[in-house]
């Protein structure tokens, strides 16, 4: 499949936090705040295109760059 690269939450080239806060009232009395943090825990690095990836799901994107072979090709 590819090389796989796993990564804690300590360890992660990239996380994210998002926060919202949300209210039934205009001046807020009573509002209600969430927060959410996500981090990259996974990163395959891989030449098949993601279809063929087994165990898709909601929370996986695909990144497509050439190698410079393949530039180099192109070119």
């Amino acid at each position: 499949m590819g090389i796989k690269h796993d990564f804690s939450i300590e360890k992660t080239p990239l996380q994210f936090r998002s926060y919202l806060t949300i209210s039934v009232s205009e001046y807020f009395v009573t509002p209600t705040i969430l927060d959410n943090q996500f981090w990259v825990s996974q990163v395959i690095q891989t030449t098949v295109e993601p279809v063929s990836l087994p165990n898709k799901s909601q929370d996986q994107f695909y990144l497509d760059e050439g190698t410079s072979f393949g530039k180099f090709m192109i070119g």
